[in-house]
This record gives structure tokens, C-alpha cells and sequence, in this order.
């Protein structure tokens, strides 16, 4: 019973440790809680914890080694370069086999943070959709999807999301408030951000050790504890967070605690510890059990807004199991369908009516879904009594708990915008059409009267046997030439069909130029081809080959404007399409000496129905971008009035079997 009461006694501070060896310690940089100052000093709220901690628990020194991440941090413990980890995630879902951790040190709200105008988007409901970032461990994607998210990045650290918010390339932050305060103070950049929402989940960080030193977890846990009694958790706090409410709380039942701890020492030491240990061990149960509580209510709300958010979507969403049962099929799903009442959970996707057949080519034979994510795509499927429809769908990681990732897929009819597209795609096309039409008309014109000339002196020269010797040999070659030219009218005209193919650059690029050479030629235009053999890439053919004519009939139009104005340049006037590789791209280049374009035309040339001809559609370049960025290549344009423009396009280089 003495050695209890001894034991007790060390644990409650009542005697002074004696001094230990250095504490060296892992952390990964996360500014506002643990990092270096300008200085090169290692401080923060988690340090100044610790600090408070050694203290407790004896040690002379404390020596600090940033890490890049918690990788890193694992395996300088692993290695016992260090004896603990400060600032270990408590939901961290990597391997933690070998590793221990302390109670909680801090615990913190995540909120949901944009700039100030996507926030205001997002309140007033203008934008419903976005794009999200957020700290690994930190939050997953159900809570961001029920938030909006159409799509989310995960990366290392709060600076790292915010470099990417600021970047562009994500519009939504979910993020530790107090710890974004701090970095958007620091970047001088706190009055261009707003919080959307507060309290949307939280984080926690602990102390880590290597399992087997349960010695020194321990002492760390007395450590953390003692603190919180004698009230140095709470000075701490004081001087990191902005509001002290919650601390002069804390301090005020801390100031509780020590009184009655007196009055217990006075009484009987005994009987204060046995009761001390009680309190302890109540008041630690109850927190967990609120805290369980608290989660699975937030586990159930999250589940609710889930199937709500399914349940009003106007498009048709499922949410499948890994090996592709169903687990919930909204309201959109159902009525295509055109069952209401029975119930599909747990049947396999590819074994309902319709929604089967529709997503078919997506599946494997044994029911599983071949990729487990994918963007938006088109299907035409035809139903019964409403025809042939066009679906985008589309596949999404969904987390349906933490060992456990399903697919949520996601359709829309589609069918009238697409056959609006495909309309501005042929009108585009027609325009096109006519201007070959121009240059082509003399072409056929020049065979024709050679044939002519033939058919005329057929009846005077029917003995000659050099004429007919003549005409076999001429008329053929003119008959080919004029066949040669409607055909490639014809094959133009064609309309496109959607299926990616490998296709070699060099015969794609001379299709196009035999009818534009044609047309370059009637107007005395120079035109030149410079284009490596064996290159392919994989695009929708007719897609690529429409847009190439339709640049190329630009940059006539642009030559011959110019020579119309200057006519002392005019021999020095023309175009050039190249074609070459560099590194793994290929990129094809339309260059021309033409009248050249305005900056503002440049910025505005690639919109919808803008257009600079006074019968223009203004839907030439609008559609080249779309079909460059279906087909996963880039276009980039340089131009200066009366010297030209230059087009390039860049495409990944496809291997060909």
C-alpha cells in the first residue's frame, strides 16, 4: 500500500523528477502549431506544449528536426533518430503497426474557406459546384462531396492547399481555421479570403511513439495531464488563440480542482488520491463517450445529407459497392427505369433494366467496373418509345467508410445540347465547304477543258493513231484528277464519327492540304508542307482533320486580305504547315504571312460566335478548341498585325502497333 501511495505521488508532481537527457523530437512543418521562425527557432502551439511536458517529466532539452512529411517523421522514430513524433495526425490511415500515441494535445474545427468572390458564389447560390482542396488526414471526400465538390485534390499541407487556391487550381479550401488565419496573415493575403462554413469536421493531434516504450508514454501522459491541472495548457492557449473565453473557463474549474485538491491533501492523502484517480478516470470516460457520441451523430448526419443530395439531384446517380451491388439509386435513376417501388439494393448494376444496358461497355463480364475513376463520356443509347438519347456519365471514388471505397456513378441526358452541337458543327462545315468550293471550281475547270478539246477532235482525227494514243493516256489522268478532288469534297463532308483512332500526322495533314493546296493555287498563293514521317496520335480523325481545314482556310483568307492591301509583298506572301516531334508531343504548326491579329482579337477569338468577317459565324475557333481538348491536345496562338500568325498544336505522341 506504501509503494501505491508512493507511486501516486511521483505521478501527481508531488516530489520533483530528477533531470533527464536531451528529447529529440520529429515534427512535420505545420504552421500556427510547429515550425521554424525567421529566426531558424522551432516554435508554435504544439511546441510550446511539449516544452511544458519535458518539463514535467524531467528532461534538460528538447531538440527539434522538421520533417517534410509524417513519411519522413515515421521513419527518423523507425530508425530511432528521434524518440517521439510531434503533431501526429490521430486519424492517420497509414500503417501505424509500429507506433503508439498519447492522448490528444490539441484538437481543432476544420471550416470550409474561398476567396472572397467564390465564396459569395457559393452563399447566394449562384455556384453549386466546385473545385476543393484539403489536407491528407485532415478531411475525406464525403464530407467535401456533400459540401459540393465536383472535384477534389488531397495534398501534404495547409500551405500547399493554399498555394493552390491562389494558384488557381482549386476554389474551396478545407482547412484549420486558426492555423489559415495564421499562413493568410503571413502571405498578406487575409483580405481576399472569406469562411464559407465553420465547424464541418475535426482534426486532432497527438504525441507518437514506437510501441515497447511504454516507459516513456507514460511519462508523456502524466505530462499532458499535469499541465492541463496546474493550468499551463491553458496559459498556453491564451497566448496562441485569439479568443480566451474557453480558457478563462478552463481556468476558472482548473482553479476548482486545485482548491479541492487541497482541501483533499489536508483531509487524508489517501483518500484525496483515490478519489483524484476516480475524477480522472470518470471524467476521461465520460469525454470519450461524448466524443463517441459526437461521431456518430456527425456519421449519421453525413449519411442523411448524402442520400438527401441523391434523392433531389435532377441527374441519375448510384451508389455501388467495389464489385458493383447497388447500395442507393435515386429518384432520376428510378424514373428512367420506370419502377418506382422495387427495391435494386444489392443487385448487381449491370443487372437492372436500362441502367444495365446504358452503362454495358463500362463493365467487366464478371459485373466489376474496368476503371475506378472516370470523365465525363458519352453513351447513345436507344429507348423505347423516346428514341436514340445521348448520356455523359461519369465514375467517382466515393468513401462508404474507412477500409471501404465504392463508386458513385453519375448520368445526364445530354441529347439536345449534343445535337445542337453537332448542328453549329455541320453549319461551321457548309461555311467551310463553300470556300473550297471557290478555289476547287477552277481546278475542275482546267481538266475539263482538255477533255473538251479532246471530244472536239474526235471526228477529225479519228484515222490519227498519235491522238488516240494521246487520249488514252491524257483523258484518264484528268478523269482521276477531277474524282480525286470530289472525293476529298465528299469525305469533308462527311459528318464525324466519335471513336478515337491512332492516326499518322503525315497522311491526316496531306488530306487536308491536297484540298486547301487546290484553293491556294487558284489564288496564287504560296503554300508549303514540312512534316516528319512516322508520327501518330491517338484523336477522333475526322474531329482533328475538320480543324485543320478550317485553320488553314483562315490563314488563306488572312493572306489574301493582306495582299490585297499591300501588293508590293505580295510574291512573299503565304503558308506553311509543319509538323514535328519534341520530346514525347507532337506538335503541328500553321504559320502564314497574313493581315495578322489584334491582342484583343487574340484573347477573344476562341469565344463562341465572335468573329471579326462580316459573314462569319464566329464558330470556326470556338469549335477547333473544343475538339483540340476532347481530343487531349492544346492550342497556342501568336499574331502581330500585317507580319502573320502562327498556330501550334500539341498533341502526346501515340505508339502504333
Amino acid at each position: 500500500m506504501f509503494f501505491c501511495i508512493v507511486t501516486l505521488l511521483l505521478r501527481t508532481n508531488v516530489w520533483c523528477l530528477p533531470a533527464k537527457d536531451t528529447l529529440k523530437v520529429a515534427y512535420k512543418v505545420n504552421p500556427f502549431y510547429s515550425y521554424e521562425n525567421d529566426d531558424g527557432l522551432t516554435v508554435g502551439l504544439e511546441v510550446d506544449i511539449l516544452e511544458e511536458i519535458a518539463k514535467e517529466i524531467g528532461y534538460k532539452d528538447v531538440i527539434y528536426y522538421p520533417m517534410k512529411n509524417i513519411h519522413e517523421c515515421i521513419r527518423a522514430l523507425e530508425n530511432r533518430e528521434v524518440q517521439i513524433i510531434l503533431g501526429f495526425p490521430s486519424f492517420y490511415d497509414g500503417d501505424t503497426s509500429k507506433i503508439a500515441t498519447s492522448s490528444e494535445i490539441v484538437t481543432t474545427d476544420l471550416c470550409m474557406m474561398a476567396k472572397y468572390d467564390i465564396a459569395k458564389a457559393i452563399d447566394s447560390g449562384e455556384q453549386d459546384k466546385f473545385t476543393a482542396v484539403f489536407e491528407h488526414n485532415t478531411s475525406n471526400y464525403a464530407i467535401v462531396a456533400n459540401m459540393g465538390a465536383s472535384l477534389y485534390y488531397v495534398v501534404g499541407s495547409q500551405e500547399e492547399a493554399l498555394d493552390r487556391v491562389l494558384a488557381g487550381k482549386a476554389q474551396v479550401m478545407i482547412c484549420d481555421e486558426d492555423c489559415m488565419a495564421f499562413l493568410l496573415s503571413k502571405k498578406g493575403v487575409e483580405e481576399e479570403f472569406s469562411v464559407i462554413r465553420k465547424n464541418v469536421g475535426k482534426v486532432g493531434y497527438t504525441i507518437a511513439l514506437l510501441k515497447g516504450d511504454d516507459h516513456l508514454l507514460r511519462e508523456v501522459n502524466d505530462g499532458i495531464l499535469k499541465i492541463r491541472i496546474n493550468g499551463k495548457y491553458e496559459e498556453i492557449l491564451s497566448r496562441w488563440y485569439k479568443s480566451k473565453r474557453e480558457v478563462n473557463v478552463k481556468a476558472f474549474i482548473r482553479n476548482i480542482i486545485i482548491v479541492a485538491i487541497i482541501v483533499g491533501v489536508i483531509a487524508a492523502v489517501y483518500i484525496y488520491l483515490s478519489w483524484r484517480v476516480r475524477k480522472i478516470l470518470k471524467h476521461r470516460v465520460s469525454e470519450m463517450t461524448k466524443e463517441l457520441e459526437k461521431n456518430i451523430q456527425q456519421l449519421q448526419y453525413e449519411s442523411d445529407l448524402r442520400n438527401q443530395i441523391l434523392e433531389r439531384v435532377p441527374n441519375i446517380m448510384i451508389l455501388c459497392e467495389p464489385d458493383g451491388k447497388v447500395i442507393l439509386m435515386n429518384t432520376s435513376a428510378r424514373q428512367l427505369i420506370g419502377s418506382f417501388k422495387e427495391n435494386y439494393n444489392g443487385v448487381k448494376i449491370g443487372e437492372i433494366p436500362v441502367i444495365g444496358d446504358l452503362v454495358s461497355s463500362l463493365l467487366t463480364s464478371a459485373g466489376h467496373f474496368k476503371l475506378t475513376a472516370m470523365d465525363d463520356i458519352l453513351i447513345p443509347y436507344r429507348i423505347r418509345n423516346a428514341g436514340r438519347r445521348i448520356f455523359r456519365c461519369s465514375i467517382t471514388n466515393a468513401y462508404l467508410d474507412d477500409s471501404k471505397e465504392g463508386f458513385l456513378i453519375m448520368a445526364s441526358d445530354v441529347t439536345k445540347e449534343e445535337n445542337q452541337k453537332q448542328e453549329m458543327i455541320e453549319q461551321e462545315k457548309s461555311i467551310a465547304l463553300s470556300r473550297l468550293v471557290a478555289g476547287i471550281a477552277h481546278e475542275i475547270k482546267n481538266p475539263l477543258t482538255g477533255i473538251q478539246n479532246f471530244v472536239d477532235l474526235i471526228k477529225t482525227e479519228k484515222d490519227n493513231q498519235q491522238f488516240w494514243n494521246y487520249f488514252s493516256e491524257y483523258v484518264p489522268i484528268e478523269i482521276s484528277r477531277i474524282s480525286r478532288l470530289i472525293e476529298s469534297l465528299m469525305e469533308y463532308a462527311r459528318p464525324s464519327k466519335g471513336t478515337k483512332i491512332s492516326t499518322e500526322v503525315s497522311q491526316l495533314i496531306n488530306e487536308c492540304t491536297y484540298l486547301l493546296n487546290t484553293a491556294a493555287r487558284s489564288a496564287k498563293i504560296l503554300f508549303t508542307i514540312e512534316v516528319q514521317p512516322d508520327m501518330w496520335i491517338y484523336v477522333v480523325r475526322d474531329q482533328i482533320k475538320q480543324m485543320l481545314i478550317n485553320i488553314m482556310l483562315n490563314s488563306l483568307e488572312a493572306v489574301e486580305r493582306r495582299r490585297e492591301k499591300d501588293m508590293c509583298n505580295a510574291g512573299h506572301l503565304g503558308i506553311n504547315v509543319s509538323a514535328y516531334r519534341c520530346s514525347d508531343s507532337v506538335i503541328i504548326k500553321i504559320e502564314d504571312t497574313g493581315e495578322g491579329m489584334s491582342e484583343e482579337t487574340i484573347r477573344n477569338c476562341m469565344d463562341p460566335f465572335y468573329t471579326t468577317k462580316e459573314r462569319g459565324t464566329g464558330l470556326g475557333l470556338a469549335i477547333s478548341k473544343q475538339f483540340i481538348q476532347e481530343n487531349g491536345g492544346t492550342m497556342q496562338i501568336e499574331s502581330t498585325i500585317n507580319e502573320g500568325t502562327v498556330i501550334s498544336l500539341t498533341f502526346k505522341e501515340a505508339k502504333h502497333e
